[in-house]
């Protein structure tokens, strides 16, 4: 996993810049992904971390609809497009599968769109039980993947050569995911695509809370 993520970070840190350039404003262009999120914002109570958060674009939509929120990201460039594209907002780096600077019970909330299609199978109950450690009892947790059982790699993106795996799940397979981490499954939203907006994958979205006791 150590190789993998390394290779991750220099990818997403190489490719920053263009990264941020292509889907910063991606969500003026996608009406579902911003009813989600009105609705998360709407029902938290209190801090938010945005897991995966890139440059920041989801960060930014919560906290312009009040939501006291943190993004976290593996790579440092990334971050640092963040900070620049919206200073209103904390960023941290951070891995996903160990945020022990952040003590448990810190977050009411967690979105990971799009964060856990580049971790392992193997590595996803360690990803979940992180996440379920940091949401403060009755805490809500969103996150979205793409639908399928391959994987795609890529080796270009952006025009910025990089070395990332993109994983696919199965709703079922991700919601036993999350029950084997102790989260209670909310709700199941799958959507087409967005032509001309985003790769062509059916996406999955899944709502799930942390038991208050």
């Amino acid at each position: 996993m150590k190789q993998y993520t390394e290779r991750f970070r220099t990818s997403y840190d190489t490719a920053a810049e263009a990264y941020a350039r292509d889907v910063f404003h991606e969500l003026d262009h996608k009406p579902f992904d911003r009813s989600v999120l009105d609705q998360l914002a709407a029902d938290v109570q209190g801090h938010v971390a945005d897991i995966g958060c890139g440059p920041g674009h989801v960060a930014r939509y919560l906290y312009e609809r009040g939501v006291d929120v943190t993004g976290i990201d593996l790579s440092p460039q990334m971050i640092e497009v963040a900070r620049r594209l919206t200073p209103e907002v904390e960023f941290q780096q951070g891995n996903m599968l160990d945020l022990a600077s952040f003590p448990s019970g810190a977050f009411a909330g967690i979105v990971a769109l799009y964060s856990l299609i580049h971790i392992e199978r193997p590595d996803i109950p360690t990803a979940l039980s992180e996440l379920h450690r940091l949401l403060a009892p009755g805490g809500l947790l969103l996150l979205s993947f793409h639908k399928g059982t391959h994987t795609v790699h890529a080796d270009n993106l952006w025009n910025v050569p990089v070395d990332l795996d993109f994983f696919f799940f199965e709703p079922e397979e991700m919601e036993a995911f999350l029950q084997q981490a102790g989260f209670l499954l909310d709700a199941r939203l799958e959507r087409a695509p967005y032509p001309g907006v985003e790769a062509e994958t059916h996406r999955v979205y899944l709502r799930a809370h942390k038991p208050a006791a």
